[in-house]
């Protein structure tokens, strides 16, 4: 009876770490289209207007890639890189100091150039208001962080699997007001000079939906 009982053991054991492992050479990159709401949808504010800023992640989510709907529900470690950046002058980056910002749901983890946003469970929303104090040209974008490459999730496919290669937020259904930059690409070309392009596969899609403009007046 020990005998077998230890045979039991064993087999449970190899099969409970087959079904663990994640084959070599089977990977999967899903495209999952954050939604998040800027409000009022306008493309001028004033300094001291108040921005409100939302991202709220649906239970079940579709990848563009296949169409197929995935539930997203264990993801649990879900956060987003956000930023301010100026888009009418070559000094693009960190300006989260132009701006006051709070959260009223989720967690803010401030950076020089923005933040971290950390939604709040089980609602899995994130909502801050925003107050500009300085006049110029601003986009705002959230980004997903590089975590979601370098730690596997798990969202019940058997290959390894990637959300940070090829989903994006797209905020207001990609209505981002993108027509005040006139012209003004100089967020993109700097970035493209020095980001590796590795990094986007469709990175002229993610660039011309994963802003939200605005002028500060």
């Amino acid at each position: 009876m020990k005998i077998a009982t230890t045979v039991i053991v064993v087999l449970f054991t190899i099969t409970l770490f087959t079904n663990c492992v994640k084959p070599d050479g089977c990977y999967r990159e899903y495209k999952l289209l954050f939604p998040a709401t800027v409000s009022p949808s306008l493309d001028t504010f004033n300094i001291g207007d108040t921005i409100w800023y939302e991202v709220k992640i649906d239970d079940v989510m579709e990848d563009h890639n296949t169409g197929e709907q995935i539930n997203t529900t264990s993801l649990d470690l879900l956060y987003f890189n956000f930023y301010f950046q100026r888009f009418d002058t070559i000094h693009y980056d960190q300006h989260g100091s132009d701006f006051e910002y709070f959260a009223s749901n989720g967690e803010l983890q401030r950076t020089a150039s923005g933040g971290n946003l950390i939604l709040k469970q089980p609602e899995r929303l994130f909502k801050m208001f925003i107050l500009p104090k300085k006049k110029g040209g601003y986009v705002i974008s959230s980004w997903i962080p590089l975590y979601f490459k370098e730690n596997a999730v798990d969202l019940g496919d058997p290959c390894y699997e990637d959300i940070w290669r090829k989903s994006s937020v797209r905020p207001n259904n990609e209505n981002n007001n993108l027509s005040v930059l006139e012209g003004r690409y100089t967020i993109v070309q700097l970035q493209q000079g020095k980001i590796d392009t590795v990094f986007f596969n469709d990175e002229k899609d993610w660039w011309e939906n994963g802003y939200y403009a605005f002028w500060v007046m």
